[in-house]
């Protein structure tokens, strides 16, 4: 079993992530969170990760969508602000849409199943990707899905959690997505990391569909 939230679970002010119980209250070490690289966007504290996500907008790499545009340097954000591309209760991601906020997600997920006493199941980072369309169920054998990472991904040397945030976070900074395949889109790997996401939302297995 491996637990997950949205980036929408995320960027809310109350509930999973950031209520009184929240993961994210009881475990503020997990921030700040960095996303991308030579172009990065850092959310140093609980108010930043509220007020940017959760991201929309088309997938891209950071500044690849921003306005104004070209974006002046990686963005760093605290205590709630500025936020260049605000969008309703979350944003455009800094230029890299819905890209954006699924990474930082993913990368809150991983970080708080790494954590020594960690508060969910340990081992996402290390977790192999799903290939193909896959399912999940939670305790009560709920059955979620399917679910499916692109096989453009799968045929990568994209095995692990780890290597698709690797992915994802070269992407963001702008890393040519040819050097993987030439028709590989930011869109794959948005759908990708919102697998996972999503996937194991609230703490789930894999299990069949039927």
């Amino acid at each position: 079993m491996q637990c997950t939230l949205t980036q929408g679970a995320f960027g809310a002010s109350n509930g999973a992530a950031n209520g009184p119980n929240g993961l994210i209250t009881q475990n503020p070490s997990v921030l700040p969170v960095t996303v991308g690289g030579i172009v990065s966007v850092t959310l140093s504290d609980q108010a930043s990760l509220i007020a940017f996500l959760q991201t929309g907008g088309t997938s891209n790499m950071l500044c690849g969508n921003a306005q104004p545009a070209p974006c002046p340097a990686s963005l760093v954000v605290t205590n709630g602000s500025p936020i260049p591309d605000p969008s309703g209760s979350g944003s455009e991601g800094y230029g890299g849409g819905v890209l954006t906020g699924q990474t930082i997600a993913l990368t809150l997920n991983a970080s708080l199943s790494s954590l020594p006493n960690p508060p969910v199941p340990a081992g996402l980072s290390d977790m192999q990707l799903p290939v193909g369309p896959f399912c999940t169920c939670d305790a009560n054998n709920a059955v979620a899905g399917p679910f499916e990472v692109p096989s453009i991904i799968s045929n990568l040397p994209v095995v692990t959690v780890s290597d698709l945030l690797a992915l994802a976070n070269a992407a963001l900074q702008g890393t040519p997505l040819s050097v993987y395949d030439s028709l590989l889109t930011y869109g794959d790997i948005t759908a990708a990391l919102d697998a996972i996401n999503k996937g194991f939302d609230t703490c789930r297995s894999v299990c069949p569909c039927n």
